[in-house]
């Protein structure tokens, strides 16, 4: 999805749908389709370092958490979300 520029140094965008269309064209859902799996990995990753380590994750801000409905072991995973004032994340503006 990413290459470098004609000077070897600047990083380009070669597929602006990567996270939003598969191969086929059709739509991806970004939480089960990428995020859930990069979650995954990351846990698989850490408990190989660690077996009793812990992962806390959370939802992207103002979504729902990924459909854990038939996922791979998840012993070790903590669902930890935050709430966020969204207007005050993207204004950059605080509401008194």
């Amino acid at each position: 999805m990413w290459d470098l520029d004609k000077d070897g140094k600047t990083p380009i965008n070669i597929k602006n749908d990567y996270f939003s269309k598969n191969p086929d064209g059709s739509h991806t859902n970004f939480n089960q389709d990428h995020y859930l799996p990069f979650i995954q990995k990351y846990l698989k990753a850490i408990k190989m370092v660690k077996s009793s380590y812990i992962v806390l994750f959370e939802p992207i801000p103002g979504s729902d958490p990924p459909d854990w409905t038939g996922s791979e072991d998840n012993n070790g995973l903590v669902y930890a979300p935050h709430w966020y004032d969204l207007k005050s994340v993207f204004s950059k503006v605080i509401i008194l």
